[in-house]
């Protein structure tokens, strides 16, 4: 799930949480053209992998 919020931004809002309360992966921050990524799901270096489960495996 790519949400645009930060990790923390995600933890101390109700909605939020609810929202990412299923999911394997969640991908959060606010994507930054500056730091653009030409691979991968994040779209940009500031963005974080977040994983929710064991179901996923850490990307490096």
């Amino acid at each position: 799930m790519l949400s645009g919020f930060s990790r923390a931004g995600i933890e101390v809002d109700a909605a939020r949480s609810a929202a990412v309360a299923d999911a394997d992966l969640v991908i959060a921050g606010r994507y930054n053209p500056r730091l653009q990524l030409a691979r991968g799901l994040r779209g940009s270096s500031n963005k974080e992998y977040w994983l929710r489960t064991g179901r996923c495996t850490p990307v490096t």
